[in-house]
């Protein structure tokens, strides 16, 4: 059983550890005395959702759980118009993970294949993260705003905390692309990279249909924004490293 609290330090408690039993009713009754309010997420849980699992095995459920869930924290909200911090602020990890892998293989083959690496190629690899970050509020604020125009303009910014999420499965041929390049194959690397950007634009159009009912050209049109943003970004890679 795995705990963790965010960035913090966690643990790993075995399940055959000597006196497991007691050690657990030991965290539950800490846990419980510590003062909470009527906002705060519950501090100790039987299980914890994979998302990247659930939505490369089963993403049209993953999807719907996470709208349905989406909805609830909207209809519990004061004021759902407004941006909400601590939803952002949880989902931009994710999208920083997802940022990242760009600048981390253009690193890869400046190491390990054309051997040119300097420090002037720092502020390239920062803007590139930048870049590759700005994808998530890009594609999301374009389908709010489709949907206020064709659609019932109720979601708000549900598409903003909810993309993240939805991407994550991107990362696994990210990481298979990284390992090529260090193996010395940048070329099916690309291929890799490839492979992830038509696996997000499925996840996208499966998120937009779920999230705004959307069907045809909208959803269609609002998915490829994000595969447009994407082969830009591997364009780019590949023509400076």
């Amino acid at each position: 059983l795995a705990y963790e609290g965010g960035f913090g330090r966690g643990g790993l408690v075995w399940p055959m550890a000597l006196n497991f039993e007691p050690l657990m009713q030991r965290i539950a009754l800490e846990l419980t005395r510590q003062p909470r309010t009527g906002d705060d997420a519950p501090r100790l849980l039987d299980d914890a959702t994979g998302w990247l699992l659930r939505l490369a095995t089963r993403p049209a459920a993953a999807l719907d759980e996470l709208v349905l869930t989406q909805d609830s924290l909207q209809a519990q909200g004061d004021t759902p118009a407004r941006l909400d911090r601590h939803q952002l602020a949880q989902t931009l990890p994710k999208m920083l993970w997802i940022g990242l892998f760009p600048a981390l293989l253009l690193l890869a083959y400046r190491i390990t294949i054309s051997g040119n690496f300097s420090a002037a190629l720092v502020p390239l690899l920062v803007l590139l993260i930048l870049w590759s970050i700005a994808e998530w509020p890009l594609v999301s604020l374009i389908a709010k705003a489709l949907d206020e125009m064709v659609g019932s303009g109720t979601k708000e910014y549900q598409g903003l905390y909810l993309y993240p999420t939805v991407q994550l499965p991107r990362l696994l041929p990210l990481v298979i692309a990284l390992l090529l390049t260090l193996l010395g194959h940048p070329t099916l690397g690309l291929c890799a990279w490839t492979a992830g950007i038509a696996w997000s634009a499925i996840l996208t159009a499966g998120l937009w249909e779920a999230l705004y009912g959307w069907r045809g050209v909208t959803l269609v049109g609002d998915s490829l924004t994000g595969v447009l943003f994407q082969l830009l970004t591997l364009i780019g890679v590949a023509l400076i490293r």
